[in-house]
């Protein structure tokens, strides 16, 4: 209601001569005519009610508040000529605020309207502030590939101020029957997510799982895993510190056919059982060779002449699907031992040649396959569905 300005405009001063002459009419259509056309120009109704009663218009029109607030932008001084799309002034309430949120694209599909959000500041410890998402913009940033998410918040004592750095937390909601591991039980490696599996008889296998939501000190497995299955926590620091994570876990998903530098020696990837945080493990317990995908050391010159026959030969085999990624040109199989390549029976992830159909198989099952050598490893040729 506090008073910002006056401004001239002959535009203005007519508009409120044609308004007098219709209070003068007594024409009501001509009197409501000429009082919206005020109106959309800007006359406040409390000028409107002074030109009807005194019925002398005003060569200066005021402007008032249309809200309490600070003043952020001010555009114009006295004299200046403004034209009607020019921002005079700025007005900001901070007793209510919106804060935009960058919401990761893997996230994205969490995120609903009217969902209960927090906010908290590095620079006010101890304290949150209680929201709800607002609006979710349609379309993502293509260079931090994140969401933005408008969050309604009140700020009464006007501590949140604008361009301030804030941690938003959105919660999602309960999901109900899920599978859960501690979040140090997962293992990263570029785009894929890894557990270390507790098999039969203390052994130990990799297992690729599909993450789900994350929330606090655990995280959700849509795929890979049952509720039951021990896993390793914080697996991935008992891989021996001579092999690096990446190639450690490399290793385990496909069969090693380099023969190492000192063949009588064992394995370089072994995992400390006397140091494993997962419960029911036994120090005893050694690694399953027949169900890791892992070789054992071997003469370098047997593993040339396997592998020299192996490209040779027709090699063929036969599994079971366990996964399929479609998407990727991928399946996880177990299957039976290969002869031609001296593999025994285990557990696998195979490249599939672009000409195979995934979409003709599901999980479980039982295939005959054809296996190529290719750059990166053994390809899968050719592969048809068998009766078990």
């Amino acid at each position: 209601g506090q008073l910002l300005f006056e401004l001239y405009s002959p535009e203005l001063v007519n508009a409120q001569d044609d308004y007098i002459q219709a209070v003068k009419s007594g024409s009501q259509f001509l009197l409501n005519a000429s009082r919206e056309r005020l109106l959309a120009l800007g006359i406040s109704e409390q000028q409107i009610r002074e030109i009807k009663k005194n019925r002398r218009s005003s060569q200066f029109v005021r402007v008032y508040a249309p809200q309490d607030g600070i003043v952020a932008k001010l555009l114009v001084r006295e004299g200046m000529y403004i034209a009607p799309d020019m921002e005079v002034m700025s007005l900001a309430d901070l007793s209510s605020i919106w804060i935009l949120a960058e919401v990761f694209e893997s996230q994205a599909n969490w995120v609903q309207e009217n969902q209960p959000a927090d906010v908290s500041l590095s620079y006010v410890p101890g304290r949150t502030w209680e929201g709800k998402v607002e609006y979710i913009y349609p379309s993502l940033n293509q260079q931090t590939r994140t969401l933005k998410v408008r969050l309604a918040f009140k700020n009464m004592d006007e501590t949140l101020k604008p361009n301030m750095f804030a941690k938003v937390t959105i919660y999602g909601g309960p999901k109900q029957d899920v599978v859960v591991i501690p979040r140090e039980a997962l293992i990263r490696t570029g785009g894929t997510a890894r557990v270390i599996l507790k098999s039969d008889k203390g052994r130990f296998q990799p297992r690729e799982v599909v993450v789900g939501i994350e929330s606090g000190d655990w995280i959700e497995i849509q795929a890979g895993l049952q509720a039951g299955d021990t896993v390793v926590t914080s697996g991935q620091f008992l891989i021996d510190s001579e092999a690096s994570l990446k190639a450690s876990l490399q290793r385990m998903q496909t069969p090693a056919l380099t023969p190492p530098e000192k063949p009588t020696q064992p394995a370089t990837d072994t995992m400390d059982h006397s140091q494993h945080q997962m419960p029911d493990a036994t120090p005893a317990a050694g690694m399953d060779h027949s169900q890791h995908q892992m070789e054992s050391a071997q003469n370098p010159s047997d593993t040339d002449k396997n592998e020299q026959a192996a490209t040779q030969a027709k090699i063929t085999g036969n599994g079971i699907l366990r996964e399929i990624f479609a998407g990727e040109g991928k399946v996880k199989m177990s299957h039976g031992p290969i002869a031609e390549l001296k593999w025994p029976e285990m557990t696998m992830s195979f490249n599939v040649n672009p000409t195979v159909k995934l979409e003709d198989f599901k999980p479980e099952d039982a295939v005959e396959f054809e296996l190529q050598k290719g750059d990166n490893g053994y390809v899968i040729k050719s592969m048809r569905i068998v009766k078990k």
